[in-house]
């Protein structure tokens, strides 16, 4: 369990690394790239591309994944590209050159790292596919592999499967909490932040349920759920510099919780029904509106879209759920700054990440 620390001052140090991502791949001259003969045997997701220079090849690959919101990491010496979907599965975009006498093409191999199969495979086919053949409505494709959040309705159930279904939530959220806070395990707390993300997601469980358990979260109504909102809160606001981690799994680890943290705060602030006051009643607080409340974390959390999109989109989903409940809330928000950070977090969205920039463009409209 990371300690807490004072997210806002300490996010203010975080410098981008070198090879960090970026909206531009620039991609040298095609006789700079490696030859494909020499790489045996390529992947089977990989295709050869003819008629286009190397930086177009490039363009149309970030182009891509724009539309389909991964983040990207570009590795200079070898036309390489490191991505990230949001569900954090990681793969690599490499470039070849292949000269069949008269004939030249580029190869485009795409090698998962780490992470879902099934999720690589899907992103895979239709970075390729679009390269290859144009990409398809932009709102379809965006949609197709990417999770989209917005407001869920309530849907009702009968009385008997209702109560079935919160005694199970309650049983998953012991469940959550012992894992969170006993299990010395990375492995086991990395597995209760997602379950935990899931039960609260209003698409993939009962809607009524997952608002009864946000609720209980969010006020700490007992121990399990204190001990839930103190795990939630403690990553989010954890820093996120290299500078606070001893090694390389432990800042992987770190980060991966911060982001499922993100999510799950993000999932349970936008179940909350938009006509109701029991969120204006939960962010009224010092605990959100102090100056380093949530409110300001979350703010900041927009000024490093540029290194971690994925994170700046649950904070916009985040900062969009809380804005909007009472003038005191949004007026507190733009005294932190957070017309300046949503700048930012949309210009990086519109290059770079479709998802980010949707909920940039909600959120710069409501304040």
């Amino acid at each position: 369990m990371p300690k807490n620390r004072n997210t806002a001052q300490s996010h203010s140090n975080v410098s981008q690394k070198s090879d960090m991502a970026t909206s531009i791949w620039n991609v040298k001259e095609f006789n700079s790239l490696r030859d494909v003969a020499t790489i045996v045997p390529l992947e089977k997701t990989h295709i050869s591309v003819s008629g286009l220079l190397p930086n177009e090849v490039a363009n149309r690959i970030l182009d891509s994944l724009r539309r389909l919101s991964i983040s990207s990491i570009f590795r200079r010496p070898k036309a390489t590209l490191l991505a990230e979907s949001l569900d954090r599965t990681q793969f690599y975009i490499r470039l070849f050159k292949k000269i069949d006498g008269a004939n030249r093409a580029i190869v485009v191999e795409l090698q998962r790292k780490n992470g879902c199969s099934l999720t690589f495979v899907s992103m895979a086919r239709t970075i390729l596919r679009e390269l290859k053949h144009g990409y398809i409505d932009e709102e379809i494709t965006s949609n197709m592999y990417v999770a989209t959040h917005g407001k869920n309705t309530i849907i009702t159930t009968d009385d008997s499967t209702h109560k079935e279904m919160e005694e199970d939530m309650t049983f998953a959220l012991e469940l959550v909490a012992d894992n969170l806070v006993e299990n010395c395990f990375i492995n086991a707390n990395l597995i209760a932040m997602e379950s935990l993300c899931a039960l609260l997601d209003g698409w993939s469980t009962d809607s009524r349920i997952s608002l009864a358990a946000a609720n209980n979260i969010l006020r700490g109504d007992d121990g399990t759920h204190q001990e839930i909102k103190r795990s939630i809160l403690q990553y989010v606001c954890h820093p996120c510099h290299e500078k606070y981690f001893h090694n390389e799994l432990e800042e992987r680890h770190c980060l991966v919780m911060h982001n499922l943290a993100l999510a799950a705060l993000a999932n349970m602030l936008q179940i909350f029904p938009e006509s109701g006051n029991e969120l204006q009643v939960i962010v009224k607080s010092d605990e959100w509106l102090g100056d380093k409340g949530l409110l300001a974390v979350l703010i900041e959390e927009l000024h490093f879209a540029e290194t971690r999109p994925h994170d700046a989109y649950h904070a916009m989903r985040c900062l969009n759920a809380i804005i909007g409940v009472s003038s005191d809330v949004k007026s507190r928000a733009i005294e932190l700054g957070i017309r300046n950070a949503m700048d930012i977090s949309q210009n990086v969205g519109h290059c770079r990440h479709a998802l980010l920039a949707r909920e940039s463009d909600i959120g710069i409209s409501m304040v």
